[in-house]
């Protein structure tokens, strides 16, 4: 018998249903990166102002890795001549912060100001997206940036050079505009997904004039890839037109990540059988550790660069195979050749991935392999060699972000064994708890009201982050008002306002029911109103 009745059961679910985890939707902050000034579309190629303030500011305080680099955009000169014309009051603070946080390596140095400008709130407040608790592990360190950015933000008058800086944005955006657009849509109709992606996923490719020329910066955050580009200027146009063509093969190969790490997760046990191979490729030299000691980040490189010779023109595929082959992806070749039946078939990639991967013979990998003579070195930079930059996430997290997707799509079976899955993997306390408040979330629409209410509580007491402790006292509350028991819901409502470091929207949301339960804006109690 439900605990609720059924008028309100129904009513609450209907609310619930509408609400999103604590890191989606309305009923909490955007997820990173999501702070544009103008409407949001799939596939977006955009400039941003709050990645413009962050790198000007990076400019203005000491950071002047390829400023001087003829593949420079003339912006960047400019801008830099005008702030150092700038009486900036909060110029020394800024210099010193840069130094204090300053790495040797140039490309680190830039990889954690693009992770903080994805991590925050337009200007001029700079407001972490999740609290300090919610960051990406490489902006832990800047709790104390957002105030001094503001600072600058005023002094500079960032406003007005941004309004400056619009015409070379407009041009550059113009001028990738329909060749990205073309790159997109060339992967999506190989792997046969929608032309706007991948549902309840973002994909956002932000342009960025001020940065050292050729950076490619990706990051994925959960369900969303972000991507930020800095063009490079040719000596002639046709060497422009190269240049282009390299950054948006880049910008491809990180949608292509973005489509193909959630096929790894969610299909991690076909990829277990084949992990023997894994031994294979710790003798490559060029290939970077993080492929060496997780076997579904080097089947995904693999398979990516084995999609990326199949669009190639014939005359290049078999070299591009063999060169990613000898630079350490030992399962490029087996994908190549798999998916050559991928194409004589009719499923999406996304339905025929287990099958790729169950057609690997293994046997047959080790000898194709034996004897094999590993490169030294990388070819060329792309953004897989870039990715140590990012904060990597662990399987239970990958599982997470896996769960949370096919939850937001309504597959709630499907998403509730990947919560359960989340939490056979080794403890990580916020990382258990959401998978708790997932389940819990499914229960509730799933019209199981007790089960929820365990499942909330079990997500309290895994110590979760404070954004979901505070939205799992909110449902607790809103359980407990469905229910008629109003002092229990005061309870709960008021441990959400408490929560420090809670979401704003979940303690605005309990402050509201407070009032509506405080002052009896409720139906008549019943007799046994009060009472389980």
């Amino acid at each position: 018998m439900n605990r609720l009745p059924t008028a309100a059961l129904a009513v609450f679910t209907i609310v619930f249903a509408t609400a999103q985890t604590p890191d989606q939707g309305a009923d909490t902050a955007p997820p990173p990166g999501a702070h544009l000034e103008k409407a949001q579309t799939e596939n977006q190629f955009d400039a941003n102002k709050t990645l413009f303030t962050v790198i000007a500011a990076l400019n203005a305080a000491g950071y002047d890795t390829g400023a001087d680099s003829p593949s420079a955009y003339p912006l960047r000169a400019l801008i830099r001549q005008q702030l150092a014309a700038k009486d900036i009051r909060c110029l020394r603070d800024l210099k010193y912060y840069y130094q204090s946080h300053h790495h040797r390596d140039s490309a680190e140095d830039l990889s954690q100001y693009v992770s903080f400008a994805l991590s925050v709130g337009p200007p001029p407040a700079f407001e972490f997206l999740y609290g300090t608790s919610g960051l990406p592990p490489d902006v832990r360190q800047f709790s104390e940036l957002p105030e001094l950015l503001t600072r600058f933000y005023d002094d500079a008058n960032i406003e007005d050079l941004w309004k400056q800086s619009q015409p070379a944005f407009d041009k550059v955006i113009a001028y990738y505009h329909a060749p990205l657009a073309r790159s997109i849509l060339e992967a999506n109709a190989y792997l046969r997904s929608e032309t706007s992606g991948v549902l309840g996923h973002r994909f956002q490719v932000y342009v960025d004039l001020l940065a050292v020329p050729g950076e490619i910066q990706s990051r994925n955050y959960r369900t969303d890839t972000y991507v930020v580009m800095t063009p490079s200027m040719g000596a002639t146009a046709e060497r422009t037109e190269e240049l282009a063509a390299e950054q948006i093969a880049d910008v491809r190969h990180a949608y292509l990540h973005s489509i193909l790490d959630p096929l790894a997760v969610r299909y991690y046990t076909e990829l277990d059988a084949k992990i023997d191979l894994q031994e294979l490729a710790k003798p490559a030299p060029a290939l970077d550790e993080m492929y060496k000691e997780d076997f579904s980040l080097l089947a995904t490189e693999s398979l990516i660069k084995a999609v990326e010779a199949r669009l190639a023109p014939r005359t290049r595929r078999d070299a591009m195979v063999t060169e990613a082959t000898h630079e350490g992806f030992i399962l490029t070749a087996a994908f190549y050749e798999g998916l050559g039946n991928y194409e004589n078939q009719d499923r999406a990639m996304r339905m025929y991935y287990p099958d790729l991967i169950k057609g690997i013979n293994v046997k047959a990998e080790r000898q194709r392999l034996a004897g094999i003579q590993f490169a030294s070195a990388r070819n060329r930079r792309g953004p897989d060699q870039a990715r140590p930059s990012q904060p990597q996430l662990s399987k239970a997290e990958k599982l997470l972000a896996d769960a949370e997707d096919l939850a937001g799509r309504r597959q709630l079976d499907l998403a509730k064994a990947e919560y359960l899955k989340v939490l056979e993997e080794p403890p990580q306390p916020t990382v258990h708890a959401r998978a708790w408040f997932g389940l819990a979330r499914l229960s509730v629409l799933q019209r199981d009201p007790e089960n929820a209410e365990k499942l909330f509580k079990r997500s309290i007491e895994a110590g979760p982050d404070p954004e979901t402790k505070s939205w799992a006292y909110y449902y607790l509350g809103r359980l407990e008002e469905a229910a008629d028991l109003h002092d229990e819901a005061l309870k709960y409502f008021q441990l959400t306002v408490n929560t420090s470091g809670g979401s704003q929207k979940a303690i605005e949301a309990a402050e509201k029911a407070i009032d509506k339960v405080g002052s009896g804006e409720q139906k008549e109690a019943s007799p046994n109103n009060g009472s389980r």
